[in-house]
């Protein structure tokens, strides 16, 4: 991993449910990891081709330092957009360095 290449600052927000007044579940997201440095680079060309066979809204690979804390169902943040995490691969070169994150973002 070239940590030259981690020049974002990432929060990974998970969901949590809250009951309202009435009773009703409310979501709302807490940072799980704050602040984490991260390359964050969108797909293009070939790359953005060969990720839609995979699934088509992916358009963004985040990678991080190596954590297993991370689930599909988190979203990143990063610069004030936000990333639906799509894929998790753990530990992609097998010496426990990074985490990579497939994520598609989100049109608000």
């Amino acid at each position: 991993m070239n940590i030259g290449k981690l020049d974002k600052k990432v929060d990974i927000r998970k969901q949590v449910l809250t009951p309202s007044s009435y009773g009703e579940p409310i979501i709302t997201w807490s940072t799980l990891i704050k602040q984490r440095w991260a390359c964050v680079r969108p797909y293009r060309g070939q790359e953005l081709f060969q990720s839609m066979q995979i699934q088509s809204e992916i358009n963004t690979e985040i990678t991080l330092r190596y954590t297993t804390l991370i689930h599909p169902t988190m979203v990143a943040v990063c610069d004030g957009v936000t990333y639906d995490i799509a894929v998790v691969l753990p530990d992609a070169d097998y010496k426990k360095t990074e985490t990579i994150l497939l994520c598609s973002a989100r049109v608000t």
